[in-house]
């Protein structure tokens, strides 16, 4: 006995025609501010697309949404991490073949910055890649205070005469906090405030990828217990 099956579509062609045209006007239709929201729910998909390609660097943040510097360090086979003062990982002392295997990089200091307005933060796009001017409008943002006055003010405090500086960012999505990072070029390694070398001195920001494994961090992910984590008992 020979079984004939047929599919049934639940939208007939000139029905998803329809659907497709009615979802374009309603994008096109869309605020300044809606269209950042659309923007922002796929934050580190356009970030990472726009990164060199030089790997994961991990992160290890300390004190979570902190102003804080970072160290970076490059192992023998090119990975990179940046890690915050106080966290000792197991395998920093690690050595191959006699040498060690990490090697902190004192001319590449980095600073981690929490975002606390995430307003017309927009990530960068094949068209549209992150300038001196996207820098400039996080820190100095006329508009909105996009970070916190405290970062403000640490960043008028702190004094580098690199040549690069690398940056982590933190922001907040549908109550997610992701974290996206980049490599600054300044134009000389004149000795200033990081303040005034952000505003005045840049000449190019590299995105790179990244991606937190910090303890804290992994453990908040699975919902384990982090209020203890930072306890002493004697």
């Amino acid at each position: 006995m020979r079984m004939t099956v047929q599919f049934l579509f639940l939208q007939s062609f000139e029905e998803k025609i329809i659907d497709i045209i009615e979802k374009l006007i309603h994008l096109l239709s869309l605020s300044d501010i809606e269209k950042a929201e659309e923007f922002q729910k796929e934050f580190l998909f356009y970030w990472n697309q726009a990164a060199e390609d030089t790997g994961i660097c991990k992160l290890y943040i300390g004190k979570e949404r902190e102003f804080q510097k970072l160290n970076a360090y490059k192992s023998n086979d090119g990975a990179v991490r940046f890690v915050a003062n106080g966290i000792c990982l197991n395998d920093a002392n690690k050595k191959v073949n006699g040498s060690k295997k990490w090697r902190h990089l004192p001319e590449l200091p980095v600073f981690y910055i929490p975002i606390t307005d995430k307003r017309r933060v927009l990530p960068p796009t094949r068209d549209k890649k992150w300038t001196a001017e996207n820098i400039v409008m996080l820190i100095y943002g006329k508009q909105f205070n996009r970070i916190s006055h405290e970062s403000y003010v640490k960043l008028g405090l702190e004094k580098i005469k690199t040549k690069y500086v690398g940056l982590v960012f933190e922001i907040e999505i549908n109550g997610n906090y992701i974290d996206f990072a980049a490599i600054i070029e300044f134009r000389s390694t004149k000795n200033d405030t990081l303040l005034n070398k952000l505003k005045q001195e840049i000449v190019e920001v590299v995105p790179i990828v990244s991606k937190r494994t910090d303890y804290y961090y992994l453990c908040k992910q699975i919902g384990n217990e982090i209020t203890l984590l930072d306890k002493k008992f004697y």
